[in-house]
């Protein structure tokens, strides 16, 4: 479920332009490194 942001929530970006709750998104990308929208790869491997 996606909510909207407030102004002192900490929102981070994927390089595909989504945003999300950094803390979400943090512990999204430790099981899948995909954004949940668009499924784009979210982080580069290095």
């Amino acid at each position: 479920m996606q909510e909207e942001f407030e102004a002192r929530d900490l929102v981070g970006t994927l390089d595909c332009g989504h945003k999300y709750h950094e803390a979400c998104i943090k512990q999204w990308l430790m099981v899948k490194n995909l954004c949940p929208i668009c499924k784009a790869t979210a982080l580069p491997a290095e």
